[in-house]
């Protein structure tokens, strides 16, 4: 069975943090990493409105498509989805390789943001079985990956995993959010009011964990940086 995937805005999605530590996982030299995280990170854009450009502003994420090394980049991203995809199938007693890629033990192509996924169409092996692997495989991330928080500029508030409470975005309602004057990019640099950080009064009430301390707290002249966490919760 084939399972066809269009990865929504995948180049626009990509974390840069992410994209560092990949690179360093993968043995990449420190000055290739600095070379291309500048070349990722430093670029600044406008808007054309009526035929006049409109300001420059950053990016804080992403990559840029028509950029030669941006699917050499992207392809590293992906390679680990395949690792962990491998590893799943590897720990999984029902799963079965379709027979064309038994051999080679194929669960998996992708080719720009399209990925194929390849399972034997039964039903010890099908599409619920895949999804299920599939959705598990964002969880199982997002609990290992820490955010230490320096200046806080580059983690965001509501997705990132910075703080003992948990992911902020799961409770603290778009609503709730607006209505205190953060947006959906807000980062944890606008929660700090002279070096600390201060939540809205109202929701220390409704949620009294706000008051605990970050999980990893820098130094706030430094960048924000990301920390994976072993099966014992240690950064």
């Amino acid at each position: 069975m084939l399972h066809e995937i269009d990865i929504k805005k995948a180049y626009d999605m990509v974390s840069w943090r992410f994209l560092e530590m990949t690179l360093k996982e993968f043995g990449f030299h420190p000055i290739m990493i600095n070379w291309i995280m500048i070349c990722v990170s430093t670029p600044y854009f406008t808007v054309s409105v009526n035929g006049e450009d409109h300001g420059y502003f950053p990016s804080r994420r992403g990559l840029r498509q028509g950029d030669s090394l941006s699917p050499y980049l992207f392809t590293i991203i992906m390679e680990v989805f395949t690792l962990i995809l491998k590893k799943k199938v590897s720990e999984s007693n029902s799963f079965k390789y379709h027979w064309k890629c038994r051999d080679r033990k194929i669960t998996n192509l992708f080719f720009v943001d399209d990925l194929l996924l390849f399972c034997y169409g039964t039903g010890a092996s099908n599409l619920s079985w895949t999804w299920k692997r599939f959705l598990e495989l964002r969880e199982y991330l997002r609990n290992h990956i820490v955010s230490k928080t320096g200046s806080g500029k580059s983690t965001y508030i509501w997705h990132d995993y910075w703080h003992p409470s948990g992911i902020y975005g799961n409770y603290i309602t778009c609503r709730m959010r607006i209505a205190e004057g953060f947006n959906d990019q807000s980062s944890v640099e606008n929660l700090r009011v002279n070096g600390a950080i201060c939540w809205p009064p109202n929701w220390v009430v409704l949620f009294p964990g706000l008051l605990e301390q970050p999980i990893c707290n820098g130094d706030q002249n430094e960048e924000d940086t990301i920390l994976w966490k072993d099966n014992k919760g240690k950064p």
